[in-house]
């Protein structure tokens, strides 16, 4: 069954290639919008919006479904970002879970795809992986960190691109169960089709708010 929905997500990515980058984001934002409207399991999914001066990102993560090996969700993100001219979505698909040796540990894995356009010239269609983990000791009551990398290499990798590398780390404050408030860093860089050169399609810095619904 998973190896079927990669081959669907594979085929369907590859379909939107050939569309322009205003219909693919458009169909993007439509995912996220559909997002809310999964049937959810006990555990709640999240709401995050984060900004600086020159930059803005949304995200959605909605769970699929649970049981005691972890989690199944399913994410959507659209990125602004007015230094680099960057408009840029992505949708995952993810397994996270506690690895049960340490206290307020949980780690994850997963498939992203990403589509854009950067500096008005480099446009691109990505599709990686992902590693990702949470740490928020209960002994540090409501502090936590993250971490997240994930890579898309030259063979899944279209338009101008041939290849992505995003890594973001953030830390974060819970003020109740269901608020965060977090401060984070995220770098992706994207190399250029033919040179051995890469392009900033976002490296800031932002202040951002998660909610737990």
């Amino acid at each position: 069954m998973l190896f079927k929905m990669i081959r669907l997500s594979c085929r369907a990515i590859q379909n939107e290639i050939q569309m322009n980058k205003e219909e693919q984001m458009k169909r993007y934002l439509l995912v996220m919008l559909c997002l809310l409207f999964l049937p959810m399991t006990a555990n709640a999914g999240t709401a995050a919006l984060e900004f600086n001066d020159e930059s803005a990102e949304m995200r959605l993560d909605v769970p699929l479904s649970e049981d005691s090996y972890g989690k199944v969700m399913v994410g959507g993100r659209l990125l602004f970002n007015d230094d680099e001219e960057t408009e840029m979505a992505s949708v995952e698909f993810k397994v996270v879970g506690d690895p049960g040796s340490v206290p307020g540990l949980e780690v994850g894995a997963g498939f992203v795809g990403y589509v854009g356009e950067s500096h008005d010239v480099y446009d691109f269609n990505n599709v990686g992986i992902a590693l990702m983990a949470d740490y928020a000791p209960p002994t540090l009551q409501g502090l936590g960190f993250s971490v997240r990398a994930s890579y898309a290499p030259d063979i899944f990798s279209w338009q101008d691109s041939d290849g992505l590398f995003e890594f973001n780390t953030r830390v974060y404050y819970a003020l109740t169960p269901k608020v965060k408030v977090y401060a984070g860093y995220q770098s992706i860089e994207g190399e250029i089709d033919g040179f051995n050169q890469d392009v900033d399609i976002d490296k800031e810095t932002r202040v951002g708010l998660m909610l737990v619904f």
